[in-house]
């Protein structure tokens, strides 16, 4: 929600530009009282942002931080928008395509991951079979 005040991104063209208007447009509400608690403490441009993000419709989300947007966009297979790039990688992991800032005024839009996602395996190695030595 602060890109175009921190990064000068204008915000709806480059959603139009990659979107063509088929973009339905949400917050969670995890990242709107995120937005509230800011503008309490009085960061910069925090009251723009959440003035920004009132334009679109709150989505549902519990629980706060990156789990709560993560399990928001899982559950809408929605796109993540963030500068954060282990947020963008655990959404792109998770089956959703990211947004994220590129040259400081337009967005990227980047594909879902193609890797699997990472599972523990354990690899065994066959037993070690000692030969006697000849002088045995």
């Amino acid at each position: 929600m602060f890109w175009p005040f921190t990064h000068g991104i204008r915000l709806e063209e480059e959603l139009e530009r990659l979107f063509s208007g088929t973009a339905r447009l949400g917050v969670p509400r995890s990242v709107a009282a995120e937005l509230d608690r800011l503008v309490a403490r009085e960061v910069p441009n925090a009251r723009a942002a959440r003035a920004l993000a009132g334009r679109w419709a709150r989505v549902p989300s519990r629980g706060v931080g990156d789990a709560a947007v993560l399990a928001s966009a899982v559950a809408l297979h929605a796109v993540v928008a963030s500068s954060d790039e282990k947020l963008l990688e655990r959404a792109r992991s998770a089956g959703l395509a990211v947004l994220r800032p590129r040259d400081r005024a337009r967005l990227e839009l980047r594909p879902p991951s193609t890797k699997p996602l990472l599972r523990a395996t354990v690899k065994t190695r066959p037993p070690v079979v000692r030969r006697p030595h000849r002088g045995d």
